[in-house]
């Protein structure tokens, strides 16, 4: 059978609204591991406390639970009705967040330690971009398109952050504009589809260990980001940037290079904290900021 018939079937099977009964079924007959040899890796990879399923069977879960959550978004996110549906009007998103779901944790089975320094306790450190480069790497293989590919793979490789995000909050009792711009910015088009991959990740992990309430955490999170991005960011960003590339090569004499995206970045994230308001203030800024770095 060819590559392209493998892809058609697959996406069929992950369109249908039994995808993970299908999905189950194929790992059981390990028909699945051909066509994904990568998940193989994580049958019987014991995770730590926070999870109660092995590393594959946890994949199987969070595919089960987006599919619960794709049923009925509001009961999970119930703040932010209208938003998710528009979101979840999109061709082919329902495709791009089952995929991700079944693939986020690929690539722990490549990054797990065992840390006798920490009490024999069970890492997977940068698994998240470790997998997407492994979910870059299938898509190419079964043919997916570029957006299907980048979209996925880059839900792989974020899955984590509302996570991170969530403990951040937990522990300076709010949440800042900056992070919210990071993860806005960073997630673009699929901020909400990246938690509802976090809620479905967070509901397949039963284990003693798992923080409590985190459901509620990621539901509270994720309308304290819009709520922060529509009232605060959109506004502080809207219309023409303050300081533009062009600026910093006629006024600062830099010249084109990556630094030019750190500077910008960082402009923005000031001025959506208010540091920086008007176009003398930002150029006063980039000045003052290149002053201090001696030019670097």
């Amino acid at each position: 059978m060819s590559v392209e018939r493998v892809s058609y079937e697959m996406d069929l099977i992950i369109a249908s609204s039994r995808s993970y009964e299908v999905i189950a079924a194929m790992a059981e007959s390990t028909l699945l591991f051909q066509v994904i040899p990568d998940l193989f890796d994580g049958v019987g990879l014991t995770q730590p406390a926070s999870h109660h399923l092995d590393v594959f069977n946890h994949s199987l879960a969070a595919l089960k639970n987006i599919e619960r959550i794709l049923e009925n978004p509001v009961h999970y996110y119930p703040e932010c009705a209208e938003l998710l549906q528009g979101y979840l009007q999109q061709p082919g998103i329902i495709e791009v967040l089952k995929w991700g779901a079944l693939l986020h944790d690929i690539g722990k089975p490549a990054t797990r330690k065992i840390r006798e320094d920490k009490g024999g306790r069970i890492t997977f450190y940068n698994h998240d971009e470790v997998g997407r480069e492994l979910v870059q790497k299938l898509g190419r293989r079964l043919r997916w398109s570029n957006e299907k590919r980048e979209r996925v793979a880059a839900l792989t490789g974020m899955h984590m952050h509302p996570f991170h995000l969530c403990n951040e909050r937990r522990k300076k009792q709010g949440l800042s504009k900056k992070a919210c711009l990071k993860l806005a910015k960073r997630a673009g088009d699929d901020l909400i589809g990246l938690f509802f991959l976090a809620m479905a990740d967070s509901l397949a992990g039963k284990g003693e260990k798992k923080p409590d309430a985190m459901e509620e955490e990621l539901s509270e999170l994720l309308c304290e980001v819009l709520e922060t991005y529509t009232r605060d960011i959109q506004p502080a960003l809207s219309g023409p940037r303050l300081v533009t590339g062009k600026d910093l090569i006629e006024l600062f004499a830099l010249q084109p290079g990556p630094r030019f995206s750190k500077i910008l970045d960082t402009l923005q994230e000031v001025q959506v904290e208010g540091e920086v308001t008007t176009r003398e203030e930002a150029l006063e800024w980039v000045g003052a900021m290149l002053h201090e770095r001696g030019g670097d």
